[in-house]
């Protein structure tokens, strides 16, 4: 049996080393969901307390926890290549931003070689359409990878789409965090089993719902949550108005992370939901780069994103009035009096832009007047 303290910090998966709380949270995440009377009675009481008012309600689950101690733990959790186990809020490597939640997870089941906590101590989620363009799976994908190799761990649901494109991309340069909708030992959608193994060699796969438990429409939902909690920020790429990925930026809104989106063509159904929802709150941000995006998410004054810049011309060095005489100048040799008369200014203030433009090479000047570079000319606009 592989020991857990390998990659999450907690405790061996052997059930001998298995505390009563921790066997109380295991079974209670087959049984019931965060979000259920169950699950708000964990803020006060303990797992062991709130699953005996359970079995008191529900008696013939008395035999289930001889099965979970029995099958789960020597058959499931034994059967990953990689390390596995259940992650429970008093563990060391239990990522203390998911107690923001109101109704925090139960437990998390897990697999993989990262540490939950420390890979999502810096880490921004990247979610958005499964139906998704090209263009936003390009983004997605790019915007990763830059993500990954910048130190930064990418979060996301293992969907079609965008969440597909966003783990693809960060496996490039780095880890990710893959969080289902189902038991860990259940990848969704199936076609993406390997894509999730392959997550689980550098990073973690996590899932609140039990080993076995299949997709509910309802956990989805619930999974959106947890990547809204992980992150310090979550990036829409792509998202239909009424895409499942805004409910994640609504949920990260709500527990005060940073809220980005990126923007797409207006003709796009699938860009609609993102202008809409950056239209309809000033205080979420606009990001093309991963560079803009940790920004947002990194340390203030230390992760500023580069100041984008277009190609540089050497007028724009010139001042006010030499652009306004280069502006005047043509081919065509003319008097100082008159470029002074075209241009609307002394002959004095004529003659020190005049000087300004021949020491940038864009004016000529000899015994017939004043013309315009061959350096100074500009494309005709067509």
């Amino acid at each position: 049996m592989t020991n857990e303290s390998t990659s999450c910090g907690t405790e061996s998966c052997g059930t001998e080393s298995w505390s009563d709380e921790r066997w109380a949270r295991a079974i209670l995440t087959l049984f019931t969901e965060a979000d259920s009377t169950y699950g708000r009675l964990l803020r006060t009481e303990s797992a062991v307390e709130v699953l005996e008012k359970l079995l008191v309600e529900r008696p013939m689950l008395r035999q289930h926890r001889a099965v979970v101690e029995r099958n789960f733990l020597e058959s499931q959790l034994g059967a990953f290549e990689q390390p596995a186990g259940l992650l429970i809020n008093t563990d060391a490597g239990w990522p203390s931003q998911l107690n923001d939640l109101p109704a925090p997870p139960i437990a998390l089941w897990w697999r993989g070689w990262g540490n939950l906590r420390q890979l999502c101590g810096k880490s921004v989620a990247v979610v958005g359409a499964r139906a998704a363009t090209n263009y936003g799976e390009r983004v997605a994908m790019r915007m990763a990878s830059e993500l990954a190799d910048k130190g930064w761990t990418v979060i996301s649901g293992g969907a079609f789409g965008i969440d597909a494109a966003a783990h693809r991309g960060a496996m490039t340069a780095g880890a990710t965090v893959c969080v289902l909708a189902s038991g860990i030992d259940v990848p969704y959608p199936a076609s993406h089993s390997q894509l999730i193994d392959s997550m689980a060699t550098t990073g973690v796969i996590v899932s609140e719902s039990g080993l076995g438990e299949p997709v509910r429409r309802y956990r989805f939902l619930a999974r959106n949550r947890i990547i809204a909690a992980l992150a310090r920020g979550v990036v829409v790429v792509e998202a239909a108005p009424r895409s499942g990925s805004l409910g994640t930026a609504r949920a990260a809104d709500s527990l005060g992370r940073n809220v980005m989106g990126v923007p797409g063509p207006v003709t796009s159904e699938t860009s609609r939901g993102v202008h809409e929802l950056l239209r309809a709150n000033p205080q979420m941000a606009l990001v093309t780069n991963a560079d803009e995006v940790v920004e947002m998410c990194g340390l203030v004054g230390d992760d500023l994103a580069p100041i984008v810049d277009g190609p540089h011309d050497v007028r724009d060095a010139l001042s006010d009035i030499a652009r306004r005489i280069a502006d005047h100048l043509t081919p065509a040799p003319q008097t100082v009096v008159r470029i002074a008369h075209g241009v609307g200014i002394s002959a004095m203030a004529t003659m020190t832009g005049l000087s300004e433009l021949l020491i940038a090479g864009l004016a000529q000047n000899d015994e017939s007047g004043w013309r315009i570079s061959r350096v100074g000319m500009r494309p005709t606009a067509r």
